[in-house]
């Protein structure tokens, strides 16, 4: 017999591949994020791929497993993150820390 316990783990397994962005990953929709030193990314999210465009390259990206958020890579490059936020790791190792835009232009300014 299985217990409610039992049952509900397949299901919290599968809510930790979903992309979680602002947006519906199936449609998409490019997001913009906004990333520290002035950097801009823009990720297409589509099931198992996303593809990262930068100023510098277009990269076709594949869902790596992580217990939780989200996580590609593709052409020595990562995007790891969960909700608006993520971290960018560029070819050369650099990282850079991003936000989705529209979310980010929501929240409060430091004054």
């Amino acid at each position: 017999m299985k217990t409610p316990t039992m049952m509900a783990v397949p299901a919290l397994l599968l809510s930790a591949c979903v992309v979680p962005t602002t947006g519906d990953p199936s449609a998409q929709e490019p997001l913009t994020f906004l990333c520290d030193r002035s950097d801009t990314v823009v990720v297409s999210f589509s099931g198992e791929r996303a593809l990262l465009k930068t100023d510098q390259a277009e990269v076709e990206m594949t869902s790596q497993p992580v217990a939780s958020g989200f996580a590609y890579s593709g052409g020595g490059q990562s995007i790891r993150g969960k909700g608006p936020e993520l971290t960018w790791t560029r070819a050369d190792g650099t990282t850079r820390s991003c936000r989705e835009q529209e979310w980010a232009m929501r929240q409060s300014q430091i004054q």
